[in-house]
């Protein structure tokens, strides 16, 4: 698995919907009030503090201090060149290093404090020659590579995070391999370049009461990473292979001559691996050799064998499928979801509800209590109840039956999802308010006692009733879904139910948790229960994804418990399970770096880990704790390697806010062309918003010179050719041309383009896949003065965001999404 980062987070998570929203993401400083002091904040441990006599004290590691705006030493004493002025909150004054505090300033106009950021073309590893005016602010993947100095610190894995720049200092923390961080600040000890790193860009920056920066900040900032072990790289491109058919093999020489390292090629169009695309970042584009110079992300077998051994005379690299080394972990995809989708946790219990299992309710409310008791209050969590009994006689008697008091009705969604249209003894509550839990009073009103059965017998309609309740529960966007389903008597069911119901329950991405309570011994019907649930969670666990089933689990009475005891005991264990999971991964390292964390924790909560915790990681992430310490402690290494252009697709990365602004300001775009009088003021509120969404600046971006796509790529830092549709005019000339209507069939053609731009940017809001040829010819109407586009085709679910292990998400948008001819 190769992190760019969502992601994912690897970096700490932010839960971010994949959802684009209509409007502008504003940048989200804190006011900074005029006159007010701005804020320095020591990135080094003992900092020293000087002064024409000397040193006069030091500052600690994420010290606050104060300095007046504009106080950067340049002339003067050489001595003091390059430092800032500070005050401490003891009163002590004197000069610090300028590379070694971060400084929050008052943005453009004042009004907000953001902090100082290093752009692209301040940090030099990458070739790339635009990257000397790239205005982003600058990013690196994290990861050893072979010429790493700094990543070898007795006791910690990963790359080292250290307090102070220098091989001497000692490492507070390591980053998983392939994390991206942004960088802060530069400084050279010993002819030796750091960086200072962290997981947001721009911080926010707030005092607690008691003076210290914010815990959200302070944690956001990492510490200082040697150079050797980060790879830059200009942030706004990546490449997949365009099919099965390209090479699968990186090169180590740009005349591709020299194999590398093989890979196998991922089908991001497959159903099963639609969140493990393949793409690898784009440092350089090599026209004169037809090559891309990239990042290769690569695990060293057994953690000895150099890259140069990965392709020789004995191991042909030409066919991937003979010798491929792990480029991506599917494993690390997986873990980076389930620990996004941990923080906001719904769970939907599915319970027999017959005479039999009417004294089972009280236990699993009370479960629930016993982990809010355990655990601070989780406002994350959602809770909804399932009840199912069995099928009628008649007609007469399912009109009779959901006209009952407190039924009234039934919803028209549970019956067209139950299998075979076949009505049956069923209600289910909508999900409660986040972190507010039911009552077993509330529930018994709600679902009026037990069910007696019409057909006086054991079977009942649990299976029935499980795809019923997950079809058509109010699931959120990337929660985890949790569904428990309980009962003693097997399930009435028919040839297709099976596949039906695990089916389902993969579309719906839940964890199942079969829970069969067998009273004081496992009987027949208990029996075929068990071989019923174990069967479903059989074929839900041949295809790995977010959900996935645990092996059912059978309480019956013992001489020291009871079986309601334990179904109350099971469902604690499970749920504090998921807790923990949530817990370590708002940790520095993620779930991968804490599985000595989530141990600890297991047994301070009476989870099993052997048994709890590992089965909802095998089930949800295909790995248990050892597998997924094992992924941590491998060697991985990043290359840089080349690849033939002709033979690649082009995505654009871009953040969340991104990928809205882009959206909106096409959309927006489509739609004005048709009003010429609208144009202008169009194009000048896009270029305010993508400024602000872009850089974090509101301020005047058109320059009077400038072509549209030479716009495009100063703000955006895009190549200027995706806006080639709109010429070499300024935006003042475009105004005019498109007012006078010089050119009608031209105007149309860049309208049309624009317009399926759009259209393909509304796949993103809607999370589905789609190509250019997934789309009809558009369609213009004089009426409205602007194209519509259909699809021609069924599209595909598809998760565009990938966010990872500690803290950015990215969304990889095909090259051909933008308003340009597309030739390819």
């Amino acid at each position: 698995m190769f992190c760019f980062v969502t992601g994912l987070n690897c970096f700490k998570k932010i839960s971010v919907s994949v959802a684009v929203s209509v409007g502008f993401v504003a940048t989200s400083f804190a006011a900074c009030p005029d006159g007010y002091p701005a804020g320095i904040v020591s990135l080094t441990d003992n900092l020293a503090l000087t002064g024409p006599a000397g040193e006069v004290g030091k500052l600690g590691y994420l010290e606050v201090a104060s300095a007046q705006e504009g106080q950067v030493q340049e002339e003067g004493p050489s001595r003091f060149k390059g430092r800032v002025l500070v005050t401490t909150n003891e009163g002590e004054q004197g000069f610090v290093a300028r590379n070694l505090v971060l400084v929050f300033e008052a943005g453009p106009g004042g009004g907000v404090c953001g902090t100082n950021r290093i752009r692209v073309s301040d940090v030099p590893p990458t070739n790339n020659a635009k990257d000397t005016e790239n205005p982003l602010q600058a990013k690196a993947i994290v990861a050893v590579t072979e010429s790493s100095q700094a990543s070898s610190d007795e006791g910690i894995e990963g790359v080292v995070v250290r307090a102070s720049p220098g091989f001497d200092a000692p490492g507070m923390q390591s980053i998983t391999n392939y994390s991206v961080v942004y960088i802060y600040s530069k400084a050279v000890v010993d002819r030796e370049t750091w960086y200072f790193v962290g997981s947001e860009g721009d911080i926010e920056f707030r005092l607690d009461d008691d003076g210290k920066l914010s815990n959200f900040a302070a944690q956001a900032m990492l510490g200082w990473v040697h150079t050797d072990d980060l790879t830059f790289w200009s942030q706004r491109q990546a490449i997949f292979p365009r099919s099965a058919s390209s090479p699968g093999v990186v090169f180590a020489d740009p005349d591709l001559e020299i194999p590398l390292v093989s890979f196998e090629f991922v089908d991001e169009m497959a159903l099963d691996r639609a969140q493990a695309v393949l793409k690898f970042p784009l440092i350089d584009s090599l026209e004169t050799y037809n090559a891309y110079e990239i990042a290769v992300p690569i695990v060293r077998s057994g953690g000895q064998s150099s890259p140069e051994s990965m392709c020789n005379s004995t191991q042909d690299c030409s066919e991937p499928s003979q010798q491929s080394v792990a480029i991506e972990d599917d494993a690390r995809i997986r873990l980076s979801r389930l620990a996004d989708n941990s923080q906001s946790l719904d769970i939907l219990v599915v319970l027999d509800n017959t005479e039999s299992m009417e004294a089972y309710r009280a236990p699993i409310v009370e479960s629930l209590v016993d982990i809010n008791n355990q655990v601070a209050r989780f406002e994350g969590l959602r809770i909804s109840f399932a009840m199912f009994g069995d099928t009628f006689n008649s007609e007469i008697e399912v009109s009779e039956w959901f006209s009952v008091d407190p039924r009234y009705g039934v919803d028209k969604n549970w019956i067209d999802n139950m299998p075979l249209r076949n009505p049956f003894q069923f209600w289910m509550n909508p999900f409660s308010e986040s972190g507010s839990f039911p009552t077993l009073a509330e529930l018994s009103s709600e679902f009026g006692g037990h069910y007696d059965d019409p057909q006086v017998d054991k079977e009942e309609m649990g299976l029935y009733a499980l795809v019923t309740a997950v079809a058509t529960a109010n699931w959120r966007d990337n929660s985890f879904r949790l569904v428990f389903y309980i009962g003693d008597d097997a399930s009435r069911t028919d040839e297709e139910l099976y596949a039906n119901v695990s089916q389902v329950l993969l579309k719906n991405d839940v964890l199942l948790v079969p829970i069969n309570v067998a009273g004081s011994r496992l009987d027949a019907s208990n029996e075929e229960w068990m071989e019923q649930v174990t069967d479903i969670v059989e074929l839900m666990n041949e295809r790995p994804d977010l959900g996935g089933g645990m092996a059912p689990f059978a309480a019956y009475t013992e001489e020291s418990t009871n079986d309601i005891a334990e179904t109350r005991e099971k469902v604690r264990q499970v749920l504090a399970g998921l807790f923990i999971i949530a817990e370590a991964s708002e940790r520095q390292g993620g779930l991968v770096g804490n599985t000595s964390f989530i141990r600890d924790r297991a047994r301070e909560m009476g989870v099993p880990a052997a048994t709890i915790m590992d089965s909802i990681l095998s089930a949800t992430a295909g790995k248990n704790l050892q597998e997924i310490e094992t992924i941590l402690e491998r060697n991985d290494i990043i290359l840089t390697g080349y690849y033939p252009i002709d033979e690649s697709e082009t995505y654009v990365t871009l953040s969340f806010i991104e990928v809205t602004a882009m959206a909106n300001a096409i959309r927006s775009t489509c739609v004005d062309l048709g009003n010429s009088m609208q144009v202008r003021r169009s194009l000048e509120d896009m270029a305010e918003r993508l400024a602000q969404s872009f850089l974090g600046e509101r301020r005047e971006t058109i320059r009077t010179n400038e072509s549209i796509p030479e716009f495009f790529n100063r703000i955006t830092y895009l190549p200027d050719e995706y806006f080639s549709i709109f010429g070499d005019r300024p935006f003042g000339e475009f105004v005019d041309w498109v007012r006078d209507n010089a050119d009608a069939e031209e105007f149309l053609e860049i309208q049309r383009e624009i317009c399926v731009s759009a259209r393909l940017f509304e796949t993103i809001a809607n999370n589905e896949k789609a190509r250019r040829s997934s789309f009809g010819e558009p369609v213009y109407s004089e009426r409205s003065k602007r194209f519509t586009v259909a699809p021609n085709q069924e599209l595909q679910e598809f998760d565009w965001l990938w966010g990872f292990e500690e803290s950015m998400a990215f969304v990889f948008v095909p090259q051909e999404f933008f308003p340009r001819k597309v030739t390819q």
